[in-house]
């Protein structure tokens, strides 16, 4: 009985932390039987791992050095190990003034990765023993494991989100550090959605203050992003992508119909807006007493991000960290048992997106057609739960039934 006791009250985040531990743990074990690296077993072994490990970080300290080395040179013109060409906004061009270089890559790297898991554990808050396996299964995903091997340089901007998230109740703050996330790469501006909360006075100045400021670095990296984009790869069967092009890209290149693109592209966006009207039409009554402030600013971060970044086009996996965020106001919902159909549904879809490659390792067409399909419905429901958890001052009133007089 006491130890029932004790696992119902213990913070579920250590079973989280020992799946991860575990993981890792015996990643090491298999590399060391089988003399092999770690990234070169799976998942990793899945995704391609490229040599030298930690790709895009080390991407980004190559074009760093070939700019301090030479400032007159075009940043269309640089190119890192692997050929690709710099897709980053102009700032990174300076991270090797703070010490990122060929030789410390792998510090930072590691560094970078370590943060990262940190500032999750930060962000899931305590969990009961069922959110901690949530968490733990969301940990050990592919996606994951995707942007650790890569140490893509959105981890550093889960990292940014998670200080937002603690900083939540000092708006200044909180906007300066996702205006600052935004500045350094173009997806985190729709965290902003976090800050459209009550009090108006307190929240709207800083909301508006923090959309200049991102307006006003995105616009000096303008042509750095549209070239960003523009390279992005045009997805295909098998590439590990989501976002709202993904499927029209596939269509057009399997079937050579190029006006397939536009029409499922269309499709989409009407798909998202009748979500929308959904959850705006439903707007589920929610106890204030059990719906958690820290929970609902974090599922704001998370799906304000992964949505924004959906409807931008084609994105690698690894973005899809920033669900994590989404997670611990499901798993309030569940603990306090006040879940929907919606919630439940949206928690399934999140960890089945992140760990979809640990089910079908085979990249057929029949496949990416399937995990696509998963991250569309993801997208639906994230937006009807982001419409019908917007403050009520932003949504119009609800139809009140008319009750009989006696």
């Amino acid at each position: 009985m006491r130890k029932s006791r004790f696992l119902l009250k213990a913070d579920g985040r250590w079973i989280a932390f020992g799946m991860l531990a575990s993981f890792f743990l015996l990643l090491k074990i298999a590399a060391a039987t089988l003399d092999k690296p770690v990234f070169e077993l799976p998942p990793f072994q899945w995704f391609g791992p490229m040599a030298p490990y930690f790709a895009d970080l080390r991407g980004v300290a190559s074009w760093s050095e070939q700019f301090l080395t030479d400032p007159s040179v075009q940043p269309e013109n640089l190119r890192d190990l692997w050929n690709r060409p710099f897709n980053y906004p102009h700032l990174w061009l300076y991270a090797g003034d703070f010490g990122l270089n060929a030789r410390t890559v792998m510090g930072f790297g590691y560094g970078m990765d370590a943060l990262f898991f940190a500032a999750a554990f930060f962000a899931l808050g305590r969990l009961n023993a069922f959110g901690g396996l949530a968490a733990g299964l969301f940990l050990i995903s592919y996606s994951v494991m995707f942007g650790v091997e890569r140490a893509n340089v959105d981890l550093l901007m889960f990292v940014l989100l998670a200080l937002a998230l603690g900083l939540r109740r000092f708006p200044p703050l909180s906007a300066a550090v996702i205006a600052l996330a935004a500045v350094l790469k173009l997806h985190p501006v729709f965290a902003f959605l976090a800050l459209v909360v009550p009090p108006w006075k307190k929240t709207l100045p800083w909301l508006g203050a923090g959309l200049l400021l991102s307006a006003a670095g995105i616009l000096g990296h303008f042509r750095e992003l549209i070239g960003g984009m523009s390279s992005a790869p045009n997805i295909h069967s098998g590439t590990l992508a989501f976002g709202m092009t993904a499927v029209g890209f596939a269509f057009m290149e399997r079937f050579h119909r190029p006006e397939l693109y536009g029409a499922v592209v269309i499709s989409g966006v009407v798909v998202l807006i009748v979500a929308a009207g959904v959850g705006a039409w439903s707007r589920p009554e929610l106890d204030k007493t059990a719906l958690g402030e820290r929970e609902l600013f974090a599922f704001r971060l998370g799906a304000g991000v992964y949505l924004g970044s959906f409807l931008l086009g084609t994105n690698h996996d690894y973005r899809a960290v920033v669900l994590l965020f989404c997670l611990p106001l499901l798993l309030h919902f569940l603990e306090k048992r006040i879940a929907t159909a919606w919630t439940r549904t949206t928690l399934l879809l999140i960890l089945v997106d992140v760990n979809w490659l640990y089910f079908a390792t085979e990249k057929a067409w029949c496949v990416f057609l399937v995990k696509q399909a998963v991250a569309w419905a993801l997208a639906v429901c994230l937006t009807a739960l982001t419409v019908a958890g917007l403050p009520t001052a932003l949504q119009w009133p609800r139809r009140v039934e008319a009750r009989p007089t006696t």
